[in-house]
């Protein structure tokens, strides 16, 4: 069979088709007086035949020494032909083909040198990682591993004796902290009794138990902030009913004042504060409307801003905010 037309990188000219196998005729032989070409493997299986092997295209019996046509054989290299290996992406003449799958190839077999398994040349790198033969040092104490010397000396051996080795290898580590050094069967018999591991768990559990006062403190210290300011808002609430029980006593009706009023007296840190203000004012309209008494009123008339002496205006409803200086503050 000739080679794939597929996997020139261009397309062939018919003239370099084998007319047997309708491949590429490489290598090109020459099959009549008439210079029409076929590819070797199709002269050589019509040559099995007992009759005379005869010209495909025109009939002719075959001479019996054939030759490759040269002339043909250089037209068909100068085209591009792609490996025939999958994963390879080379491209290069049809003539270096068979060079390049003997020697360059990377995704040619070949055999590991030490343990003979077939690997693909690219992977030969790392086959080393993995190959059974590969000397190997201890991969806890090295060269200075005084483990088994089988193979390459003190600390060397195979990879596949490595099971053998950490059974005498003294080089494992105590795993919970400590710098002790010993066999894999001692380890953990070391490891349960370890007097630094001891050390370690008696400090951390100081540790905690401080953390666990510090926060049953810290609970206790907001409990009781918590209790005071729920206590002190109570105190100012009853101070407002007190005083609203007082008016009403006199004959006036109290005012209607914000709720926290109280809370701003309380809080206030300014003596003469908007809290301070508004309370003088509310005793001072509660003495004015006693002291004119009720008959010397007169009613304010209906459509006008006048009002009758003694009468005071009604106060526009304060509300509340919070402020600089103070807790709360009326606006």
């Amino acid at each position: 069979m000739g080679r794939e037309l597929d996997r020139f990188a261009v397309s062939l000219p018919d003239y370099l088709h084998c007319p047997v196998c309708l491949g590429a005729a490489y290598p090109p032989i020459v099959s009549c007086r008439s210079d029409h070409i076929v590819c070797q493997e199709c002269i050589d299986e019509m040559r099995q035949d007992e009759r005379p092997a005869q010209c495909p295209s025109c009939r002719e019996v075959m001479p019996v020494h054939t030759k490759v046509s040269l002339g043909f054989k250089r037209a068909i290299e100068r085209y591009g032909y792609k490996c025939e290996r999958e994963g390879c992406e080379w491209v290069g003449s049809v003539g270096d083909l068979a060079q390049h799958l003997k020697n360059s190839c990377e995704y040619r077999k070949i055999n590991c040198p030490l343990c003979k398994y077939g690997i693909l040349a690219k992977d030969r790198i790392a086959h080393v990682h993995d190959c059974p033969e590969v000397l190997i040092v201890c991969p806890r104490g090295g060269r200075e591993c005084s483990g088994i010397q089988a193979s390459g000396g003190h600390g060397l051996f195979r990879r596949r004796e490595l099971p053998e080795h950490d059974k005498v290898c003294a080089m494992f580590r105590c795993r919970v902290g400590c710098h002790t050094y010993t066999l894999l069967t001692n380890r953990e018999p070391h490891e349960s009794e370890c007097a630094w591991s001891r050390a370690r768990i008696a400090t951390l559990e100081q540790k905690l138990v401080r953390a666990q006062e510090q926060i049953a403190e810290t609970r206790a210290t907001l409990e009781l902030r918590l209790a005071a300011e729920q206590q002190a808002g109570s105190v100012a609430v009853e101070r407002q009913d007190e005083q609203d029980e007082g008016e009403r006593a006199i004959g006036q009706s109290p005012p209607k004042r914000p709720r926290c009023l109280g809370l701003l007296e309380l809080y206030s840190d300014d003596e003469n504060g908007p809290g301070e203000g508004l309370r003088k004012g509310a005793k001072g309209r509660a003495a004015a409307g006693g002291g004119g008494g009720g008959a010397g009123k007169k009613p304010v008339a209906s459509g006008s801003g006048a009002r009758a002496p003694g009468v005071l205006a009604q106060q526009p409803q304060a509300s509340c905010n919070r402020g600089p200086g103070t807790r709360m503050r009326l606006k």
